[in-house]
């Protein structure tokens, strides 16, 4: 994993780029363009549709993100840059392709957001403790990301950085009430078990990973984009990603988005990562990016990926646990995620300003296997935001 380990170097010699570099930072103090929103997961939201659900394995999410492209010339994110730029050049050596030379958008996306996992059993009996300790560990993490991006006709690339605290109460006090107010219509078990979450109390925890989206088709690129008939269009999308910290792993996959789309913006099928890219072609190398005026959208969108999982701190059968105790389960290394779901885009302001939604459903084969845990895990999520482009 070189870029990672590079991004790790680079965060601690930024300090000593060369003064061209610092000049071009101080020229661009503003960005043409800004999005910002929520993503809300909740696995009761599949009730909703008639599918079966159990309040296990991956619960609950909420994450608060603003994205921003004049973010990403400052002197901070130098090393993503560097990172960006490195990319770059092997893919003009791999694919002999010169995406990184011209079209290119650049943004910083910076997240704050919590999540939980819960077993089954919630509740509380006498053969509690038997039912916890052969199903996956309560658990949860408090975070906030930082993520790079570097978009072009046919490619964006991601680095992101996380830090985090594992074990702290947020996630079990929402839960607990959320079924006590039976928020979502829930009749379920107030969750007493997160007196055993993993690192009760706090732990910190980080991820880097870098990812890389790939146009497959070349219906929505740049050349086309300016000529082209509005009407049905599809996207086919690549993915690769790899990780190291609190998961540590890798991942492929392929996805499709298609309906009537906006020809210059195309995204990943990771509902927290959108690549935005909104640019009319460059008259010079040199020349700035102009901006495009926002179309609306109505989409449909799906994926499969297969990771794998080498290390997941989220499930770990010994994190400080009280009462000495400890888990008894299978980790499976290798499984498979998928994704489905629905958004559309409303423009306004001259199509300058955007709301956007996307509802979707997300699946993810047994990531363990014991007495009492051996199943495939659904969820449902909405995501609401904006986006503007300056005049």
């Amino acid at each position: 994993m070189p870029r990672l380990t590079l991004l790790i170097i680079l965060c601690c010699t930024y300090l000593t780029l060369p003064a061209q570099e610092k000049k071009d930072v101080k020229k661009d103090k503003s960005g043409k363009f800004s999005r910002y929103g929520l993503t809300l997961d909740q696995d009761m939201f599949i009730d909703w549709l008639g599918l079966k659900n159990e309040d296990r394995n991956y619960t609950m999410g909420l994450g608060l993100f603003w994205t921003n492209d004049g973010m990403a010339k400052k002197k901070f994110f130098a090393p993503f840059r560097a990172i960006a730029a490195a990319g770059g050049k092997c893919s003009d050596r791999s694919f002999k392709m010169d995406l990184y030379k011209k079209e290119k958008v650049q943004s910083v996306t910076l997240s704050l957001g919590v999540t939980g996992f819960t077993p089954l059993y919630l509740g509380v009996k006498p053969d509690s403790l038997y039912y916890i300790q052969h199903d996956r560990p309560f658990s949860s993490i408090t975070f906030f990301s930082i993520k790079f991006q570097t978009a072009t006709p046919k490619k964006v690339e991601t680095n992101q950085l996380v830090f985090g605290l594992l074990g702290l109460h947020i996630g079990g006090e929402v839960q607990s009430y959320i079924h006590r107010e039976h928020w979502f219509h829930s009749t379920r078990d107030i969750p007493y078990g997160w007196k055993y979450q993993l690192y009760d109390g706090g732990t910190p925890a980080f991820l880097l990973s870098n990812r890389a989206d790939f146009l497959l088709n070349d219906e929505s690129s740049y050349a086309r984009a300016e000529n082209k008939p509005r009407g049905l269009n599809a996207q086919i999308m690549a993915s690769r990603e790899y990780r190291v910290g609190y998961y540590t792993g890798g991942s492929v996959g392929i996805a499709l988005r298609a309906g009537w789309l906006d020809p210059n913006n195309w995204s990943s099928y990771d509902s927290y990562q959108l690549g935005y890219v909104s640019t009319k072609k460059m008259k010079e190398d040199n020349a700035p990016a102009e901006p495009r005026l926002l179309r609306g959208e109505f989409y449909l969108q799906g994926s499969l990926r297969g990771t794998l999982m080498l290390y997941n701190q989220h499930l770990q059968k010994k994190g400080r646990l009280p009462d000495n105790l400890e888990y008894n389960y299978n980790k499976q290394y290798v499984f498979l995620e998928g994704f489905a779901g629905a958004g559309g885009t409303i423009p306004f302001c001259k199509k300058s300003f955007t709301m956007n939604l996307l509802a979707y459903v997300s699946g993810r084969t047994a990531e363990i296997k014991s007495p009492v845990s051996n199943r495939t895990h659904l969820w449902g999520g909405l995501q609401l935001s904006f986006t503007r482009v300056k005049p």
